[in-house]
């Protein structure tokens, strides 16, 4: 993976993404806050994700898949509702009906995610962001969300204490 500016990108004469929005918020509190919370709302999510949608000029809805940081099972269902891709308290409802599956509404995870692929010190993102190229080129392979033009990838520290939401535009 490369990070260039666009003209530098644009002279390779092949397909590259675009970063259209990005968002970033910490609450604070390194792991659990002494401050009584929400702690399911994941307000860090929310914030980053409210900044990087306003930066790009969008809203969740127009997106074409996600990649976000989860662990487990719950922390997926959690983070999509705090980014706004399932109403809250119906994530996994969602997630049950196909809805955030490949060939669903809003396919999210397409990599498999962490619980397929692990959760290495350090690199962890890099998968997520690495997908979203993937897709956003083309080259998902049996992955591949047709058409994919507008990505989001979510990253956390801490217990979702800290977020950093990036939107992703394909160019062809």
């Amino acid at each position: 993976m490369v990070v260039a500016e666009e003209d530098i990108a644009k002279s390779t004469g092949r397909p590259y993404v675009n970063i259209r929005g990005e968002g970033f918020f910490h609450e604070g509190a390194h792991q659990i806050s002494e401050i009584p919370n929400d702690m399911i709302s994941f307000q860090a999510a929310q914030r980053a994700g409210k900044k990087a949608f306003t930066d790009a000029g969008i809203s969740a809805s127009d997106l074409d898949l996600a990649e976000v940081y989860a662990p487990c099972t719950i922390v997926e269902v959690l983070v999509a509702e705090a980014l706004g891709l399932c109403p809250r308290g119906q994530g996994a409802q969602q997630a049950a009906s196909g809805e955030t599956a490949l060939g669903g509404r809003i396919p999210i995870c397409t990599s498999g995610g962490l619980l397929s692929r692990g959760h290495p010190a350090y690199v962890t993102a890099l998968y997520s962001y690495f997908e979203l190229l993937e897709q956003l080129r083309g080259r998902g392979g049996k992955r591949q969300v047709d058409q994919a033009e507008l990505a989001l990838a979510c990253t956390e520290l801490g217990n979702y204490n800290a977020a950093m939401v990036h939107i992703l535009e394909a160019v062809a």
